[in-house]
């Protein structure tokens, strides 16, 4: 942020919180919502916002064992109250960040704090419109149910339901980390995001033609989801998308990036539920599709704008041809979907898909219009696909 006059800075420090940490190592990395530091004499963030926060840090390569082990990436997701003091400790032993007690916190004076100014970084207010914009939809119910009441998380952590979508390979590399252990139960911490197979996403005693219907359109399964696991709360979906996302930007969490593309596939390919939403939900309306829809290509635009330009040259290779297949098939849906939606709902899609196509012309991607009564014909990639349907004997 640019140089503050002290009223600004005196300011900030009455009404913002303060992240306070001691014993981390020199040249770790620290970040607050995706901005990182490497650390030298370091105690922590200054003039904390209230509201969804992301603490990461990892340690410096040379203290880790192994002279081609990658230190993993750890993080702390918690909700800070106004003016909050969140005092964390770093374990050089685990590895891990341990947060201190209320009684502790309450002793931490302004005059302590201010003794420690010069080893704090003031929070970065530049980039928390961004930050806002890829999270505005996570919230402590989200956390709890996903992360838990800790809020820890770290890079190599499962997801639970997910073992199977990961190669031999892939589980090996997962098992040279040092899994964090959920305190309540004594086990391996895992995630745990709601489940469901879009490769099987028709109704159980379906046949025929149902079932190939429902291979292809992945309505009756959204439908279902929202009405039996998300308590009709249309935007629960966006709140798992965000939350995988971020999980998968910023601690590069393979099991997250399977959890995100399942929820990206599930909306890019509900055709009929944007046409007849009461078909499949009792209380469902086209307004409600259009809040969740325009919800969620200003979701994409956020989290297409955070990733760097060579990520699909790096650490996301093919990912790109899936964003291209998967945009196609929601282009063409809702062309065919809005035709019976009132123009003022049609009007808030086009406005979000237009800003979509401004953004990811860094990677020279040619996103056509959508066209009102213009479908795409993807039945054949659809059976193929990554989420190609498994029938499965009853």
């Amino acid at each position: 942020m640019d140089r503050l006059t002290s009223a600004q800075a005196q300011a900030l420090f009455e009404a913002g919180g303060f992240i306070i940490i001691s014993d981390l190592p020199q040249g770790s990395e620290f970040g607050i919502d995706g901005t990182y530091h490497v650390t030298r004499r370091f105690s922590g963030i200054k003039f904390l916002p209230p509201g969804l926060h992301l603490i990461t840090w990892s340690p410096p390569p040379s203290s880790t064992p192994g002279p081609s082990t990658i230190p993993i990436k750890s993080a702390l997701l918690r909700i800070t109250k106004p003016k909050e003091r969140l005092v964390l400790s770093y374990d050089t032993a685990t590895e891990s960040i341990a947060t201190q007690d209320t009684d502790q916190v309450s002793i931490i004076s302004d005059d302590h704090v201010r003794t420690l100014d010069p080893e704090l970084a003031p929070y970065p207010f530049n980039n928390s419109e961004k930050w806002s914009q890829l999270t505005n939809l996570i919230d402590e119910r989200i956390l709890d149910e996903v992360v838990g009441p800790d809020g820890r998380v770290d890079g190599i952590m499962l997801v639970d339901g997910e073992e199977d979508e990961l190669g031999e390979l892939k589980k090996a590399s997962l098992r040279n980390g040092k899994p964090l252990l959920d305190a309540s139960k004594g086990e391996i911490k895992r995630l745990t995001f709601p489940k469901f197979d879009l490769r099987r996403s028709w109704r159980s005693g379906a046949v025929g033609d149902e079932v190939t219907r429902y291979s292809q359109d992945k309505s009756w399964l959204m439908g279902e989801l929202i009405k039996k696991k998300f308590d009709n709360k249309y935007m629960r979906i966006l709140s798992y998308l965000q939350l995988s996302f971020v999980l998968l930007l910023h601690l590069s969490s393979y099991s997250c990036l399977m959890v995100y593309k399942r929820f990206f596939a599930l909306l890019t390919r509900s055709a009929d539920l944007l046409q007849s939403p009461s078909s499949y939900i009792d209380t469902g309306t086209t307004n409600d599709l259009a809040s969740l829809y325009t919800a969620f290509l200003r979701s994409l635009t956020a989290q297409f704008d955070a990733l760097p330009e060579t990520i699909f040259e790096s650490e996301l290779p093919e990912m790109d041809l899936f964003f291209l297949d998967e945009l196609e098939y929601l282009r063409g849906n809702l062309g065919s979907g809005m035709v019976d939606w009132i123009a003022d709902d049609r009007a808030r899609i086009q406005e979000a898909w237009k800003l979509l196509q401004g953004v990811v012309v860094k990677w020279r991607w040619d996103l056509k219009p959508i066209v009102v009564g213009e479908a795409v014909d993807d039945d054949d990639d659809i059976e193929d696909g990554e989420y190609a349907p498994v029938v499965v004997e009853e």
